[in-house]
């Protein structure tokens, strides 16, 4: 039988964190190097030089015998330059085991090749990594031994950031100076950083690609504007679409309220939740009704654009729609709310989404690709993109070109 591995114990147990400095630091080097991390304080070279040593005696104690500034170049991957503890022999024949503060700050990794080093002098051509003390170091254990990482920020001789990790550290300083100054307008005057948090947003992020497209994206989600997607199969269209919830501001309580009154009438709220607390996003198949998309029905239930309220609705494959049904759109995308009779009853439904399409370019989706060829005749293109009308066109604020993606 397999032994038992208790994660809670060993969590985080080759990482020099707060509590392993909370127990190794003196109380008011702790205290500083905490309000270095926490406000931004200066690091001195005293409180830098017994910080380097205690993190070296829980280094060795884990195996340790070198150490690397570890950091994420331009280049994608995580790079390190490997230095040892180990110092010179002494007279008595022993090495000591050293690491100052001023090897725990600072490093100077060959830079020369960003982005033209051998153009320039040697001194220019340097590149300095940083200590990012806000990043716990840590020990890493493989084959080859164990080696305390250094988490650090990369960037060149005069200034250029050469790695990822120094632009987000420069942004998220930008946000603490300008969101300090909305705090003072407020009143408060004691606070003295702002410290942005990783939330559901960051998934959005995972798409490290069509760049552009991204932007395009935001600009959308950020003043509800409607968007249409052109582009080839496996370019992206979906994948952005679904992520756009993620960037949008959380759901008032207002919103909240209104949006569960509309799931709870279709029977789709669930009993264990009161309230819904995120955004929606609607996705119909291209066969659905004009009452499933708009809603209708003996009881008038609400449709697709009702369900999307306050959210995303997202129509695939655009074209492939039919006409009659996505130009009943037209005019809840105007009014924001759909109006529904039947047999003499008459009820109004909200209807305020953000309509996100996407279409291939022709028939045989290639149209404009640099790697495939379009088999498509102009006047074949010209029919298939017909299929959409000039007035629901004009609804659509924002439309954008997709390209392949490089695998």
């Amino acid at each position: 039988m397999s032994e038992l591995i208790n994660v809670q114990e060993i969590f985080g147990e080759n990482v020099f964190n707060d509590t392993v400095m909370k127990e190794r630091l003196p109380k008011k080097v702790y205290e500083k190097l905490r309000k270095v991390i926490d406000e931004g304080a200066e690091l001195t070279s005293d409180i830098a030089d017994v910080v380097a040593n205690a993190m070296k005696d829980w280094a060795v104690e884990k195996g340790a015998t070198h150490y690397t500034h570890w950091f994420q170049p331009l280049t994608g991957v995580t790079a390190e330059k490997h230095d040892s503890f180990i110092s010179a022999a002494n007279a008595e024949g022993k090495v000591l085991m050293e690491f100052s503060g001023k090897e725990l700050i600072k490093g100077e990794p060959d830079a020369s090749s960003f982005p033209s080093g051998g153009l320039r002098a040697t001194f220019e051509a340097r590149g300095y990594t940083a200590w990012d003390c806000t990043s716990p170091a840590f020990v890493k254990k493989d084959a080859a031994g164990a080696i305390l990482c250094i988490p650090t920020a990369f960037c060149s001789y005069t200034g250029e950031a050469l790695d990822k990790k120094t632009p987000l550290l420069r942004s998220m300083q930008a946000v603490s100076t300008q969101a300090l100054r909305i705090l003072r307008l407020f009143g408060n005057t004691t606070s003295k950083s702002v410290i942005p948090s990783v939330g559901a947003e960051q998934e959005y992020f995972l798409v490290d690609r069509q760049k552009y497209l991204k932007r395009t994206c935001e600009v959308a989600a950020s003043g509800m504007h409607n968007i249409m997607m052109i582009g080839p199969p496996g370019a992206g269209k979906t994948m952005i679409a679904e992520r756009l919830p993620s960037i949008l501001p959380p759901l008032t309580e207002n919103e909240r309220l209104e949006l569960s009154k509309i799931y709870s009438i279709c029977g789709l709220l669930d009993n264990s939740t009161t309230l819904l607390s995120k955004r929606p996003f609607r996705g119909p198949h291209h066969s659905v009704t004009n009452a499933g998309l708009i809603g209708g029905g003996i009881d008038l239930k609400p449709g697709e654009i009702s369900l999307a309220h306050n959210g995303v609705l997202f129509l695939d494959e655009l074209t492939e729609f039919k006409r009659n049904t996505i130009e009943v759109l037209r005019q809840p995308m105007e009014e924001r709310k759909i109006r529904l009779t039947r047999n003499n009853k008459s009820t109004i439904y909200p209807a305020d989404f953000l309509l996100v399409t996407a279409m291939n370019p022709c028939k045989c989706g290639y149209f404009g690709d640099t790697k495939h060829r379009c088999t498509c005749t102009p006047a074949q293109i010209d029919t298939y993109r017909s299929r959409i009308s000039g007035p629901l066109l004009d609804r659509i604020d924002i439309q954008v070109e997709v390209g392949s993606v490089d695998y």
